[in-house]
């Protein structure tokens, strides 16, 4: 989360009239995140802080596998009433006002549920940036290829899977996902097929 902080405190650092940061958290995330724009601002930046809606949207701690779904489970109706310029209550019983809809979104992959959100909402007139500073091996594993250890075209494979199960496609979707089997062998022989196209290429 850091760098999507720095992000943050740089375009409000070079636009404070315009720019506006809403940030939604969960457990104590809150208190990392207060902790890191204090830390981006200089003592003589203070007054920009004023530009940030760190909104806790529920949850106890700082385990991220605990505390990520809470953020994605309650993002719709966050970002609904973002939309609609209502107001927000945070879990901190603050109540957050907001007189712009949002210009621009910037996310990373864990919010990929949370873009179909807002293209429902905001349609493509938001535009939608992601920040990937972590490691791409969960993005290639959820977007990837196949033949590089990723899911493959998501849609398709959860249809067949609720039409044979009955479930829900949502239910479905997520299962597919989920699902780990045959991770580490296509991506071992992904892996493998590179090593000895490099070695090949360097004989």
């Amino acid at each position: 989360m850091g760098p999507c902080i720095v992000l943050a405190c740089q375009l409000a650092r070079a636009r404070p009239d315009s720019v506006i940061v809403t940030i939604p958290v969960a457990g104590e995330f809150q208190t990392m995140v207060d902790k890191e724009i204090d830390r981006c601002l200089s003592s003589e930046e203070k007054d920009l802080k004023q530009n940030f809606h760190v909104i806790n949207l529920g949850g106890k701690g700082r385990d991220a596998v605990k505390l990520v779904p809470i953020i994605l489970g309650g993002f719709e109706s966050f970002y609904s009433s973002l939309h609609a310029l209502a107001p927000i209550k945070c879990a901190t019983g603050h109540v957050h006002n907001f007189e712009r809809a949002p210009d621009v979104v910037v996310a990373d992959v864990v919010m990929l549920d949370g873009l179909h959100t807002i293209r429902k909402l905001s349609q493509h007139n938001v535009p939608i940036l992601s920040l990937h500073p972590a490691s791409l091996g969960p993005a290639m594993r959820l977007i990837g290829p196949e033949d590089l250890g990723g899911i493959g075209f998501i849609e398709p494979k959860a249809k067949e899977l609720a039409e044979k199960t009955g479930k829900l496609y949502d239910e479905a979707e997520l299962e597919v996902k989920h699902d780990t089997r045959g991770i580490s062998q296509t991506t071992e022989t992904a892996l493998e097929g590179d090593f000895i196209e490099d070695a090949n290429s360097n004989a």
